[in-house]
């Protein structure tokens, strides 16, 4: 049944479901992997030429996001560890994710000193 609360979908928008059986996401060929939170839920996906973008429908509170173009360190083939991207966004972590987060976030920090030309500045 459709949700009488949910916000109007706009061109750009596209609506996914999450289950618990398929907790990931869908870009260029990957996909995403999300907590165990985001199952059994709808929510708008929107890709900008700057950003990738997971919001609720009802509340449009940004739940899940990394800027593009996308650049994780934890890849096993076509999947992705959303922890593991450089610059995601995350309402609401647990306290694991958050601690493999910083983990990574470190290790870019670290890459983008030792390697700069490669990793190229981003914009903040």
């Amino acid at each position: 049944m459709p949700d009488d609360n949910a916000r109007p979908q706009t061109a750009d928008q596209s609506l996914v479901e999450v289950t618990k059986a398929n907790r990931q996401v869908y870009f260029q060929g990957y996909q995403v992997s999300l907590r165990t939170t985001y199952a059994d839920r709808s929510f708008y996906r929107t890709i900008t030429d700057d950003a990738f973008l997971l919001t609720d429908p009802v509340t449009a509170e940004i739940v899940f996001s990394f800027p593009l173009p996308m650049v994780a360190l934890n890849f096993r083939g076509r999947d992705v560890a959303s922890y593991s991207i450089q610059g995601v966004g995350v309402a609401h972590p647990t306290k694991p994710w958050e601690r493999k987060n910083a983990e990574y976030q470190t290790q870019f920090a670290q890459r983008q000193t030792d390697l700069p030309a490669v990793l190229g500045e981003r914009e903040r």
